[in-house]
């Protein structure tokens, strides 16, 4: 099965909301959690993600590799479960800093519906991807938690009578 990672937006209304959205990925089978920067506001929001989540890998996307210093720091605080991507010559080509060049991660697009979710998983898997990264959608938690669901959700349709 393909990895799925999913980019979460470091700006957000109410904390409460967003780390109960990252609970619900973890839940979900979310292999990873990431948001894209380094900057000092991006992991405080990266530290808060590790401390809401105990198993999915946490991490972010950045242009170039951290430092030795910023790497410990960032692998002691999520336990072990610290991950940074770095961009390849393609922008939507990533790497796990410090894992094969060969392990190489795809960002795509929300896909548009529950068909075009298992377009891009199949597709992607024949290409040999390691895993995918999408951007946050709610759409994410019920695709990753029913991959082999029908379009038909009516079992989440709420009775309004």
């Amino acid at each position: 099965m393909l990895r799925v990672a999913v980019l979460l937006p470091i700006m957000f209304e109410r904390g409460g909301e967003f780390l109960a959205d990252v609970a619900a990925l973890e839940a979900a089978g979310a292999y990873a959690e990431l948001i894209d920067g380094s900057d000092p506001v991006s992991l405080v929001v990266l530290g808060a993600m590790a401390a809401a989540t105990h198993r999915v890998q946490v991490g972010c996307v950045r242009g170039e590799a951290f430092s030795a210093e910023a790497w410990s720091a960032l692998d002691r605080i999520s336990g072990g479960r610290a991950m940074v991507f770095v961009r390849g010559e393609r922008s939507d080509l990533l790497t796990i800093h410090g894992a094969e060049p060969a392990d190489a991660w795809i960002q795509i697009e929300m896909p548009a519906d529950r068909m075009a979710w298992r377009e891009a998983l199949a597709t992607h898997t024949a290409r040999g991807a390691a895993g995918l990264i999408v951007p946050w959608d709610p759409r994410l938690v019920d695709l990753l938690r029913n991959q082999d669901a029908d379009d038909d959700r009516s079992d989440l349709q709420m009775s309004t009578g």
